[in-house]
């Protein structure tokens, strides 16, 4: 399995974990997961982003596949964090070489090949627009990706109740795990980890990226204490939009 899916799912969950069969103290883990994106591939600042606090890698870059041994290289010095990719429209050749590098999730659109879904060795990641309708967030849930990564691409300098209830609308149709892009306003990742949000990406390479990133970590360090809900909780909150149609059906 993944471990960037696994480490998703672990923070989702909630804040503590077992250490191991039959032990009853528990090792504290944090509320969510933190990304350090790339747009280029440099061995120092991967690993001043890893000792950053971030838990995660993500290459950005035109063709991953013309870095890979690059990046295979580097991944061997930035510990356990596991790395993954932007996909464009790869092939499953491709999916084949990431996978035999060392690629352990891959981000993509609905724009690239649906033979992709079966791709089991590495943790898929659909990118979605918060814009996203009901009805699409609802057909994501029967969709074999493990996780979605919710954008917006209005940017707001702070996260309005509007927006809100649209990031707790599609974690919730949608049933999976959930990542956004780091909010401009740090004090909004509070109301994300209560909307059903489990990780945030912060590009390191634009300006203050690196600072970003320490704030973003001492940040959701301090969010230990807030409960998140269950996501199934939440989703069951929502009733199918196929229910609805039944019931519907039933009324004439």
């Amino acid at each position: 399995m993944s471990e960037f899916i696994k480490k998703l799912g672990q923070v989702s969950r909630g804040n503590e974990q077992p250490m191991g069969f039959g032990l009853r103290a528990k090792v504290r883990i944090a509320p969510m997961m933190l990304i350090a994106q790339f747009g280029s591939v440099d061995r120092n600042t991967v690993k001043q982003a890893i000792s950053g606090g971030a838990d995660a890698v993500l290459f950005d870059i035109e063709k991953p596949l013309s870095q890979i041994e690059m990046i295979s290289q580097i991944s061997g010095s930035i510990g356990k964090a596991p790395w993954g990719v932007r996909l464009g429209a790869n092939t499953s050749e491709d999916i084949d070489k990431l996978a035999d590098a060392g690629c352990d999730y891959v981000v993509m659109t609905a724009d690239v090949p649906a033979q992709l879904l079966i791709e089991d060795r590495m943790g898929k990641v659909l990118e979605t627009d918060i814009t996203l309708g009901d009805g699409l967030a609802e057909a994501v849930s029967q969709v074999s990706v493990d996780a979605i990564l919710i954008t917006d691409g209005d940017s707001l300098p702070t996260l309005t109740i509007g927006r809100l209830l649209d990031y707790q609308r599609i974690c919730a149709y949608s049933g999976k795990l959930a990542v956004v892009n780091v909010p401009q306003n740090l004090t909004d990742l509070d109301v994300l980890l209560e909307a059903g949000v489990g990780g945030v990406i912060v590009d390191v390479e634009v300006e203050r990226g690196s600072e970003i990133l320490s704030e973003a970590r001492e940040k959701i360090q301090s969010l230990s204490g807030h409960k998140k809900r269950e996501r199934e909780e939440n989703h069951a909150l929502l009733p199918r939009a196929s229910a609805m149609f039944e019931d519907d059906e039933e009324g004439f």
